[in-house]
């Protein structure tokens, strides 16, 4: 399973906080891409299902709120050539 560095680090933060520090809110954002083309080329791009899926599955599980953005607001394209081939 290939864990989203970004998630991966905002877990570290999250769990790795001071232990006399008062309990921070068990909120979690995953940040997707708003990319639908590889700049410069016509190959399309965009969120690998699993790139999403894992890590929300995870944080979900483990009583996080799952928030969900882009940098530009609105849709995440999927990439499609990953549709399919992942296991």
């Amino acid at each position: 399973m290939r864990i989203l560095p970004l998630a991966l680090l905002i877990t570290m933060s999250v769990l790795g906080g001071a232990a006399n520090a008062d309990p921070l809110p068990k909120r979690v954002l995953i940040v997707l891409t708003n990319t639908a083309q590889v700049p410069g080329s016509d190959r399309p791009t965009g969120v690998w299902a699993s790139e999403y899926t894992d890590p929300y599955q995870v944080f979900s599980k483990a009583g996080f709120e799952v928030h969900v953005g882009s940098p530009n607001g609105g849709k995440s394209p999927v990439n499609p050539v990953r549709i399919g081939s992942e296991s």
